[in-house]
């Protein structure tokens, strides 16, 4: 007959040490949640009153209402309306990969290339407007909420977009300088950004080159901050790049471009796929370059890259793509229309 062997006592003093860290644990996760995350919460909300004091307490909604007063000819036309009277239309005019109206003009096209042997598909979606009122952002939910997320293709739709493409990645960041439809919500931190000025101007600025009272004194609609700026101040490919070696790298990629007041155009990368691999920062930059732009902004990639058009995906993300925190979108404003238009345009 066998028998168990019996089970050694746990130590005494083992027992008690193991009482003492596990009391000290909970004492600690208790501190952290009743006094220092509220100081944590309490300086931020702080921060955030300093340039938008309604942002305190609860995030504000975003509502998709004109932005700019736009000045309009004896006719009822912008001003961009009449310099690029050729690339609007008096009625809706929607095909798979275009659109043009009284107020927008868009055309996608999609180039399959290769990249030192690899093979790669991008889209440029090239862009007019008639005022800024067209071209907007919108964050997740409508809210300025941290780490708020949701579907892009849920967003395109509740803000109305025509085209859309993922945006910086606003949800994650607390501090910087971003704003959002001529809103400040963060400006603390001298970073590199994208400004969209209220004239239709976008300047892109290296970290530490700009004031942050000056920028805002000279009327700007949205702040960007992802970067790096890809285009120097000649439209050239910048020589380096304000990121590290691993973002410089192959990945699916977002960008947007500028070519004058009211003229646009948005690229986005498939990649980490079969049919396309992604590009390096320096290739991307070389694409805008090449299409003729006088600054571009690199925004944030990887499988956030998407571009939608008529609400619905356009590029193929990696992995399925994921939820996202903002996307910069072209609207119609339904304000100040060509007179001519027909009502009830299909």
């Amino acid at each position: 007959m066998k028998y168990l062997k019996k089970k050694k006592p746990m130590n005494c003093f083992l027992l008690a040490f193991l009482d003492v860290l596990l009391v000290g644990v909970i004492l600690l996760v208790f501190a952290f949640f009743h006094h220092a995350y509220p100081a944590m919460v309490t300086k931020y909300e702080q921060a955030q009153a300093l340039v938008n004091p309604s942002a305190v307490g609860e995030a504000p909604t975003i509502t998709i209402e004109p932005i700019v007063e736009v000045p309009t000819e004896p006719d009822g036309r912008t001003a961009w309306q009449i310099q690029y009277e050729d690339k609007f239309t008096d009625e809706v005019v929607r095909t798979d990969h275009s659109y043009t109206s009284p107020e927008v003009s868009i055309t996608i096209d999609t180039v399959v290339t290769e990249e030192t042997g690899r093979k790669v598909t991008y889209y440029v979606a090239d862009i007019y407007v008639a005022s800024m009122n067209n071209f907007m952002t919108y964050t997740a939910h409508g809210e300025m909420r941290y780490y708020g997320m949701q579907d892009g293709e849920a967003m395109a739709a509740e803000a109305n977009a025509i085209l859309a493409i993922s945006g910086d990645y606003y949800c994650n960041q607390k501090h910087g300088f971003s704003m959002r439809n001529g809103q400040t919500y963060v400006a603390d931190m001298n970073n590199n950004i994208c400004v969209l000025y209220s004239d239709g101007t976008m300047a892109t600025y290296q970290r530490g080159s700009y004031d942050i009272a000056d920028i805002l004194a000279k009327e700007p609609l949205q702040v960007w901050s992802f970067g790096p700026v890809l285009l120097d101040a000649n439209g050239k490919a910048m020589e380096s790049y304000e990121v590290s070696k691993g973002i410089q790298g192959r990945h699916p990629r977002c960008a947007i471009g500028y070519y004058e007041p009211g003229h646009y155009c948005f690229v986005v990368v498939d990649g980490r796929q079969n049919h396309s691999a992604g590009m390096e920062i320096a290739e991307l930059a070389h694409v805008f370059e090449k299409l003729g732009c006088k600054a571009a902004y690199n925004l944030d990639g990887g499988a956030t890259a998407v571009m939608m058009f008529h609400q619905k995906r356009f590029s193929k993300p990696s992995n399925g793509g994921r939820e996202l925190g903002d996307i910069l979108m072209i609207t119609e404003s339904g304000y100040n229309k060509n007179p001519n238009a027909e009502e009830g345009a299909k």
